[in-house]
């Protein structure tokens, strides 16, 4: 329900397609990739934080969210967006 899962959503996809500046695929996995992790994750942060059109996707979907588990009696809930949103890969 939480909104925040989009972003990091976004976030993981971004990454999976980032390249080194060797033109390498990024491995978040590889330790030695510390700092270049923290500096692709600020700049694709700060991309998505001037996408208002996304932001307020996201903020218009919460009554959609709040009724899904409100239907579901507080349990467990696939929510499914209901609210148009860019697939996460395809954002800018």
């Amino acid at each position: 329900m939480n909104p925040i899962e989009n972003v990091w959503g976004y976030l993981v996809c971004k990454l999976t397609k980032s390249r080194t500046p060797e033109g390498m695929p990024f491995s978040a996995r590889d330790s030695n990739n510390a700092n270049q992790l923290f500096d692709l994750v600020s700049y694709e942060w700060g991309k998505l934080m001037t996408d208002e059109a996304h932001r307020q996707n996201l903020i218009e979907s919460m009554p959609i969210r709040l009724q899904s588990v409100i239907d579901a009696q507080g349990g467990w809930t696939k929510f499914l967006l209901k609210v148009p949103l860019i697939h996460v890969c395809q954002m800018p």
